[in-house]
């Protein structure tokens, strides 16, 4: 941060304006000084990027299963350096092998991101885990932004690429590009739809990616995209029994902070979940609860922490269906579309953990049948359709599936995939 504003003389708001700030900021204090390497950074500084690029993503995708092995050997870093050259069109393997020897120096001995590094091995790596992220999110915004779509939509429930995730939205962000900032935010109101594996219309994952989008600040100066990213993120007081209610309390109360315009935003979107069926005002009172704490931590002005005082509508939204007849609508969809499946054993073996679950809760329940009716499109589309009935009333089975049987699907392995639609 010291050298950024120095640099720059201010913090940039989001983390991808400030994390490129600092090695935008370094690589021009190297390039200023009078070694024998000026030249060649200023002449091939786009070369050098993209190594740091290729690598950033190559050690994230490495370190998917252990974060220990977030470190790449100098040949193989050599290696990635000859490939980009060769793309290039240079000859690294006779006439321009010494620019080969130049750069790989200059990436490890001058800008000093690439570091030796002993993790239980020795090996380079980013010494910054951001500054990983933040090259393996440049990595994966390069090229038409369909296929970078794609790309975020494949990484997006992944907890470990999620830093990377929001750097790359701030990339995007970052850039005078309409089309892009629409892509972005269009992509985190549709996230949940036709995402059944992940069981996406039951516990979505789209308020969540734009509370973070909010709470980095890289669309705050266009309110059009803003207001859209807050009205997906007011989402979250509908997920029952929430994770950690504080955590939303203080993305909105920091938001609350940016106008009125956001704060009052907050307010109806408070107001309108406070008003709602039983389940949804319970989530919307445990924020609420919290503003007090969040608006404390942040020295809020009075009207933000009036948040803690709004109430609900006279007259409160109740539910359509008892919770016999939701249960009865579930296995009707469930009866329904179960004669339809090629697997009907792990889908009748499915249904019979959910229920057991919602009876007698999660101990002793067996959920291979559960996880391997999700690994089937088709059944985890039925299986979803019937659990869109519960939603609103089964608010422990809702939370078992978010944070128990959901992981599994959210933490499995996308790198590989991410590789065959980069180029």
């Amino acid at each position: 941060m010291t050298i950024i504003v120095k640099g720059a003389g201010r913090l940039a708001p989001d983390r991808y304006s400030l994390f490129w700030g600092y090695y935008e900021t370094v690589f021009r204090r190297e390039r200023s000084k009078p070694t024998t390497h000026a030249r060649l950074l200023q002449d091939h500084s786009k070369t050098i990027l993209t190594l740091h690029q290729r690598v950033g993503f190559e050690l994230q995708v490495s370190s998917e299963s252990d974060i220990s092995t977030a470190l790449m050997a100098p040949t193989e870093l050599r290696q990635v350096a000859r490939q980009i050259l060769l793309d290039e069109g240079f000859q690294p393997a006779h006439r321009d092998s010494d620019l080969l020897d130049r750069i790989v120096i200059a990436a490890t001995h001058r800008l000093v991101l690439l570091t030796p590094i002993s993790r239980g091995q020795d090996g380079l790596g980013f010494d910054v885990r951001s500054l990983q992220e933040l090259m393996a999110a440049r990595f994966l915004t390069t090229g038409p932004i369909d296929e970078v779509i794609t790309r975020l939509r494949v990484a997006a429930a992944n907890p470990h690429w999620r830093n990377t995730w929001i750097f790359a939205a701030g990339q995007l962000f970052a850039e005078t590009q309409p089309h892009q900032h629409e892509a972005v935010v269009s992509l985190v109101e549709q996230i949940d739809r036709d995402a059944a594996q992940r069981l996406g219309r039951v516990c979505p994952i789209g308020p969540e990616l734009a509370l973070d989008l909010i709470d980095d600040g890289m669309a705050r100066a266009v309110p059009k995209f803003h207001d859209r990213l807050l009205a997906t993120a007011l989402a979250i007081l509908r997920a029952p029994r929430l994770a950690d209610p504080l955590a939303v309390a203080r993305v909105f109360v920091r938001a609350a902070m940016i106008n009125d315009q956001v704060r009052i935003s907050i307010a109806e979107g408070l107001r309108s979940a406070l008003s709602d069926v039983p389940l949804v005002r319970e989530s919307a009172v445990a924020v609420q609860d919290r503003i007090g704490t969040a608006a404390e931590e942040t020295n809020s002005s009075s009207t933000v922490r009036g948040l803690g005082g709004v109430r609900g509508a006279d007259i409160r939204r109740e539910l359509a269906t008892t919770a016999d007849q939701a249960w009865q609508q579930y296995r009707e969809v469930v009866a329904e579309l179960v004669d339809q499946s090629a697997h009907r054993q792990v889908l009748e073996r499915a249904d019979l953990s959910i229920r057991t679950i919602a009876q007698a809760g999660p101990n002793g329940v067996d959920l291979s049948a559960l996880v391997e009716a999700l690994l089937s499109p088709d059944d985890a589309e039925v299986l979803e359709m019937a659990l869109e009935n519960l939603v609103d009333h089964e608010a422990e089975l809702m939370e078992l599936l978010r944070n128990f049987v959901l992981p599994m699907f959210h933490r499995s392995p996308v790198g590989q995939l991410l590789s065959s639609t980069s180029s």
